[in-house]
């Protein structure tokens, strides 16, 4: 797994970034590192989000006894869409304001 090319798959702007959630039915909460849609969709790619903040990512994969801490530093469309959600900027994706 290559954290860095999982984040930057998502796209490379904010508004590719929240398409590409939407179109994977991906929501998350606002102002939680853990529960946000990017860190919602690494879940969904098998890592335990510790959590996904403005300027850097920190994941882990376990796979039996196998464990590894995979760190990255956050690419620009994710920090712009983080910073985004969090003001509120993509309600179909906050689960809060989905419901």
């Amino acid at each position: 797994m290559n954290l860095k090319a999982d984040l930057e798959a998502l796209g490379s702007t904010e508004q590719e970034v929240a398409a590409t959630l939407k179109a994977k039915g991906i929501r998350g909460l606002r102002d939680y590192s853990w529960g946000c849609p990017v860190a919602n969709y690494l879940k969904s790619l098998g890592y335990q989000v510790e959590m996904v903040l403005d300027d850097h990512v920190c994941a882990d994969i376990v796979d039996g006894c196998l464990f590894k801490r995979f760190n990255a530093c956050t690419p620009p469309a994710i920090k712009a869409f983080i910073l985004a959600f969090d003001r509120r900027d993509y309600p179909e994706l906050d689960w809060s304001l989905a419901l």
